[in-house]
């Protein structure tokens, strides 16, 4: 009789367990995986971060995401259970929601709620650094709005988009950028803001995004430095964009992937980074 009751009880425990488990796979903040690319709730913060992920000595580096959504706590991103990729392959990674190493971290989804025919889309937030921006090192930041990733970014079809970027280059700094790889828009100019990526500064990023056009603002909330209202649009002849949005980290290895292995006793440019982003709001007018 006591084995019948504690096989009853387990088979009891397992049951709440997967109850429990599918709740929980509705939301990206708890499992990363494709399924994020048709999520329509926009995060309230991201942080990437590339930490120790084994303590052996030397320890051993990898990225990782945490993501937090609204009366959620800020939580580390795992792929998802029975979630595979491309060709029904397992996940590599929770670092974007594609799951391939060999792309960048991000956060990114095609579409956003309150969207409408005709709307203009806004977003907000505060970004700050930590060891990103080294001397030695290419590294910069992309903050997309109307994105599109059609192929959820598996292949190289590419994706569309338009918004900002952090970059190290002298002759760029902090910049609007047409994110068009789908539709390339052969504008070469990117207008400048005056600002300089730094580690250690909160900036504050304000845009406005129609189908063919954004407007943003950006200030170094340590120094004061404010860009004033910049605008960026679309060529003749290309595409309208659409909906979605995006935030990407992209260092300066093969495909930005940011996979470089720490070196034992010179870190260089391999060591740990963090970029967190907080107050993100987004929506439509």
């Amino acid at each position: 009789m006591n084995n019948i009751f504690q096989k009853m009880m387990r088979f009891f425990l397992l049951a709440m367990f997967l109850v429990a488990a599918g709740q929980q796979t509705a939301y990206a903040q708890l499992y990363s995986g494709p399924q994020e690319f048709s999520m329509m709730e926009v995060p309230q913060r991201i942080v990437f971060k590339r930490e120790p992920v084994s303590w052996w000595w030397p320890p051993t580096y990898g990225n990782n995401r945490y993501v937090q959504y609204a009366g959620l706590p800020l939580t580390k991103m795992t792929p998802g259970p029975f979630v595979t990729g491309p060709g029904g392959s397992a996940l590599e990674t929770a670092k974007n929601p594609e799951g391939l190493l060999r792309h960048g971290p991000a956060h990114a989804q095609n579409v956003t709620v309150g969207y409408f025919s005709g709307a203009t889309q806004w977003l907000r937030f505060r970004v700050k650094t930590k060891n990103f921006f080294r001397a030695d090192t290419s590294r910069h930041l992309a903050f997309l709005m109307r994105a599109n990733f059609p192929g959820q970014n598996y292949n190289p079809e590419g994706y569309d988009g338009m918004g900002v970027i952090f970059t190290q280059y002298p002759s760029l700094g902090i910049t609007g950028e047409i994110f068009n790889t789908i539709h390339p828009d052969p504008r070469p100019f990117n207008p400048p803001t005056g600002l300089v990526s730094v580690d250690d500064a909160t900036f504050f990023v304000q845009m406005y995004a129609g189908s063919r056009g954004v407007n943003y603002n950006i200030t170094n909330e340590l120094t004061g430095q404010n860009s004033g209202w910049i605008s960026q649009v679309l060529s003749p002849g290309t595409p309208d964009l659409t909906r979605g949005l995006a935030f990407a980290v992209i260092c300066d290895d093969s495909n930005g992937r940011c996979e470089d292995k720490s070196v034992f006793l010179d870190p260089g440019p391999k060591s740990e980074f963090t970029v967190d982003i907080w107050d993100i709001a987004s929506g439509w007018l």
